[in-house]
């Protein structure tokens, strides 16, 4: 294998871009990143005035912010006022039931002086899962604190945990008749083209958990481990696990997703140290166990550690680099592994070569000439690329590796609230706060012991 090329392969596609966004760091570091209560209109005080904003309908908006205050409350007792991102998608769409609505929600957070736009530009599908980002506001802890003492005054509240399982009295399946769903090809998959006959998201979904019953046998551990264990913290940490139709304006089906999540995995790593004012994940940590006082487990490459184990039945140590045995030999530095973790998605989810050859050279097509690489050449290297990552992992799963991966997950969440630990997950990260009887060498035995267990029984009792 050419790894000259390999490596221009991954330099082309990341090296450069990353110079790019670089630069762009540098430009705004300087912005202003501290705020204060004067950046507020500061006109809704007490009640009256925040019925004169609101009119008629300030018992309904009221019950409208509540369940919106109650996920953001525990970032705004800071002694300095931060730049928060808020995505409309995530939880806040389980919330709300949807876009729209979340859209809407954040529109009434500004008419009563609860929030201000700091950044209104957002971005997403990006190359670079890091380089997404939503808009950014500000949160007016005065303006907070008197929606809650309102809704405590009149008795406002909201459901107190996230349910994954739905009533079946919801909608009735039989309602239309529908041909054999059989007769579609119906998966879990982000490449989908289907066009079903009347069939409903809900109905598509019912027969989506016939084929994968392990989806509703772990909702209903969702829902079990958010009423004993995330009930107090609401939507900060309570567990969503719901299967997703994508459809496009034609009304074709074109992917099927599932993926468990909570309120913690919008946040995104902290960020070393730099003063961009912004919340992070280490900060969410921090407040919640205190500064530093947890321990961390991380499942190295966990997507593919995870198809290995579904291909092969063995669940690898997690001292196992899969990044380089995919690669094919030691990389030469750190900046060269994280490039390569990057375009292993790509090799992992694009489904032709064609489709990876495009994305390959779409950022940075003047380098790609220089290099005089011919379009064959340039295939042949990515097929044996994708080559040698099968050889090590298998044959990947498509998106349906993340049902996998959050049941497997969520099965550890599980078994480590039993055994006495504070359990905070983010997709293969898993946070637990310090005990005086386990250090983090024991805290690892346990965590490995467990997925030895976990991922063993979870392939026999779904016969995967």
């Amino acid at each position: 294998m050419n790894y000259n090329v390999i490596n221009k392969i991954i330099e082309i596609n990341f090296n450069n871009k990353d110079k790019k966004y670089d630069e762009v760091k540098e430009l705004t570091k300087n912005e202003r990143t501290e705020y204060s209560q004067s950046d507020f209109r500061n006109d809704i005080t007490d009640e009256e005035s925040f019925k004169t904003v609101c009119g008629r309908q300030w018992k309904k908006n009221l019950a409208t912010l509540i369940p919106f205050v109650d996920m953001f409350k525990h970032i705004s007792g800071r002694e300095h006022i931060y730049e928060i991102p808020i995505p409309t998608t995530g939880e806040l769409c389980e919330i709300y039931n949807g876009q729209v609505n979340v859209t809407r929600m954040l529109q009434l957070a500004k008419k009563v002086d609860l929030l201000k736009v700091i950044n209104d530009t957002y971005q997403y599908n990006a190359w670079n899962e890091e380089d997404n980002h939503c808009k950014t506001y500000i949160l007016n802890k005065n303006v907070q604190d008197l929606i809650i003492e309102l809704c405590n005054k009149y008795s406002i509240t909201h459901k107190t945990f996230i349910h994954n399982l739905k009533d079946n009295n919801e909608y009735n399946n039989n309602s239309i008749h529908l041909r054999d769903l059989t007769e579609f090809n119906i998966k879990i998959n982000s490449g989908l083209n289907l066009r079903i006959p009347v069939a409903t998201d809900e109905q598509i979904i019912d027969y989506v958990k016939e084929i994968y019953p392990q989806i509703e046998d772990y909702q209903k551990l969702a829902d079990e481990i958010n009423e004993k264990y995330y009930t107090n913290d609401k939507y900060k940490f309570g567990i969503k696990f719901q299967p997703k139709v994508t459809r496009n304006k034609g009304g074709l089906i074109t992917s099927i997703s599932i993926r468990a999540t909570n309120g913690i995995c919008s946040y995104k790593e902290h960020d070393n140290g730099k003063n961009t004012g912004r919340i992070w994940r280490k900060d969410v940590l921090d407040e919640y166990f205190g500064k530093d006082n947890y321990m961390e487990y991380d499942v190295k490459s966990s997507i593919y550690r995870i198809t290995h184990f579904l291909n092969f039945k063995v669940w690898l140590d997690n001292s196992i680099d899969l990044y380089e045995e995919m690669y094919g030999q030691p990389f030469e530095n750190e900046e060269q592994r994280k490039q390569y973790k990057l375009f292993a998605m790509k090799l992992y989810f694009d489904k032709s070569i064609g489709k990876l050859y495009t994305h390959t050279v779409r950022f940075a097509k003047e380098d790609y000439n220089k290099e005089k690489i011919d379009e064959i050449t340039l295939k042949m290297e990515l097929i044996n690329m994708r080559s040698k990552m099968t050889d090590i992992i298998g044959q990947p799963f498509d998106s349906e590796i993340f049902l996998h991966e959050s049941c497997i997950y969520m099965q550890l969440v599980d078994e480590l609230f039993k055994l006495g630990f504070d359990v905070i997950q983010v997709y293969d990260g898993f946070y637990v706060r310090n005990r005086d009887d386990v250090n983090q060498e024991q805290f690892n035995d346990i965590v490995n012991d467990l997925l030895d267990t976990i991922t063993l029984n979870y392939i026999k009792s779904y016969k995967i």
